[in-house]
């Protein structure tokens, strides 16, 4: 059996978009500190206030995208890649497992009982579907607590 459980969008997440954004993000912000040499104060201030938020979106926009990885799951045992190398994870080693319902992309994280080559945990993009009810977690997050033997998390 084998069943990709995380998004086909998982390398333009990780690679492309990150890389783009910051690259015109970063031109914009260059240009307007450019133009604000010989503008106005208010002028400088908001060039400075888009340089701080070019600076602060990429480190955000890093700290997610190269966290990012490609999971699935093969003869009962979960397999992440970050598309040069892959790792093997038993379900006993699954410790507990989170969604973050804030960001936009709602990556799931699979937190393990032992240090790996990726590090103690595990984040990857579910696979995209509308879901309406933006407070609650995405249905793989119960199929693979009940994959590892988990109980849900209470209320």
């Amino acid at each position: 059996m084998r069943a990709d459980i995380s998004s086909r969008t998982t390398f333009i997440y990780k690679f492309i978009f990150p890389a783009i954004w910051s690259v015109l993000f970063g031109i914009v912000a260059i240009f307007a500190l450019n133009d604000a040499r010989y503008a106005a104060a208010t002028d400088k201030t908001k060039a400075l206030v888009m340089a701080a938020g070019w600076i602060i979106g990429t480190a955000f926009l890093l700290r997610l995208a190269l966290s990012l990885l490609r999971v699935e799951i093969r003869d009962g045992r979960i397999y992440a890649s970050n598309f040069r190398r892959e790792i093997e994870i038993a379900p006993s080693e699954i410790e507990s497992i989170t969604q973050n319902l804030w960001v936009n992309v709602r990556p799931i994280t699979l937190h393990l009982r032992h240090e790996t080559t990726f590090g103690n945990r595990i984040r990857f993009l579910p696979p995209s579907r509308v879901i309406f009810a933006f407070w609650r977690e995405d249905p793989i997050v119960d199929q693979l607590r009940r994959f590892a033997g988990l109980q849900p998390p209470r209320n």
